[in-house]
Parts: structure tokens; sequence; C-alpha cells
């Protein structure tokens, strides 16, 4: 409270939109999202019409993914705590590129092993937000967080949106029992998206070690 500055509120808003490291935070921030939402809005079609799980098998595969995330993200929270968090995210980033890509191109598969790489794959794409946000979170000033963090909120949700938007142009299922095609794009079109995603972090890096330089 102490640090508040006496200006007007769509001021603050437009100097925090203007200012280039925000910028960076901002691109960095809408590249995550989107690397999730262009995969997500036909997971569970896939699951079921690709990969052949059965629509009572499918509550238990995101139970059991959602059980896996109550365990990894706490140990990478940790990790991102003691080591340089922007090697968790790059390896993370990695891991992700990896399992989406695999996953993507899965054809009909057994339940266990689709549980499997699902879970694998769930690791990755989860394990960037915690470095990712740390990062990202350190680099506005005191006095601009509360602007900063609901500005990066929005343009999350934002660019999720066109995320599954863009997602719906590139899939095609010819009938809802046919299997869905062009769903391996979307995992070329994940990857590009986590490179420039890493790339960004980078940068963002940058400005966090300048300012904190015994932190990082």
């Amino acid at each position: 409270l102490g640090s508040q500055q006496p200006k007007s509120v769509l001021k603050h808003l437009w100097q925090s939109l203007n200012n280039k490291e925000y910028l960076i935070c901002y691109s960095a921030a809408a590249m995550l999202a989107v690397g999730g939402y262009l995969i997500m809005p036909f997971s569970s079609v896939f699951a079921v019409n690709n990969l052949h799980v059965s629509k009572e098998q499918l509550p238990f595969l995101f139970m059991f993914s959602g059980v896996s995330s109550l365990i990894v993200m706490p140990l990478v929270g940790r990790l991102s705590d003691h080591f340089d968090k922007l090697k968790i995210f790059a390896v993370a980033i990695l891991w992700m590129i990896i399992m989406v890509i695999v996953y993507t191109n899965l054809d009909p598969t057994s339940f266990v092993w689709v549980v499997v790489l699902n879970i694998i794959m769930q690791m990755g794409i989860l394990s960037r937000s915690t470095p990712g946000s740390a990062l990202i979170s350190a680099v506005p000033n005191l006095n601009d967080r509360g602007a900063f963090m609901s500005i990066n909120a929005s343009i999350q949700q934002i660019a999720g949106g066109i995320a599954a938007w863009v997602a719906g142009l590139v899939v095609y299922q010819k009938t809802p029992e046919s299997a869905l095609e062009h769903y391996d794009l979307i995992g070329y079109l994940v990857a590009i998206v986590s490179v420039v995603s890493l790339i960004l972090m980078v940068k963002i890096n940058g400005y966090v070690k300048l300012k904190y330089p015994r932190k990082v």
C-alpha cells in the first residue's frame, strides 16, 4: 500500500501496457496459454475416436492425469526454488515438445499406455507454468504489479480463446464418430509456439537477473 502513486487508473493501465519489458512478459504468457489451449479442446474426442478409449474409461484417464499433477507441481515448485528457473523451464519445454508430438501422432493404443503417455505429456505441459510464472511475475515493479497481473491474466484468457479457435480450424472430423484428422498438426504447432515461448523467457530471465542478481 505504501508504494501506491496518485495516478488515474486508465493512465496506470496504459503505462503498464506500453512498458517494453512488460510487453515481452505478456507475449510469453500468451504463448504459454496458446501452447496448452491448442491441444486441450479436442483431447477427449481424440482419446475416444482416435485412441479408442471408451467413454467409460475417459473419466479415469483425466482423473489419473489430475492426480499426477498434484504430485508433479509441488516437486517442480521446489526445484524452481532451488535451481535456475530458466533451466527448469527449458527442460519442461523440451519434454513437452517431444511428448506432445508423440501423443498427437498415436494410433489406437491400449488404455494403460494412453494413461502413461498422457501423464508424461501433462507433466511437461504443467511443469512450464511454475518457473515461467515465477520469472514473469518478478519483472514488474512493486507499484505496477496489480495492473500487470490483471493485464497478464486477461491476455492469457484471450490467447487461450484464440488458440482454441485456431485448433478448430486445423482439426477436421467427417462425422461425430470419425477419427480426428490433422490433430498431428496441432502437435507441431504446439512445438513451434513452445520454442517461441522459450526464446521470450530467455529475454525475461535476463531482465530478472539484472533486477535480482542474487535470486535467480
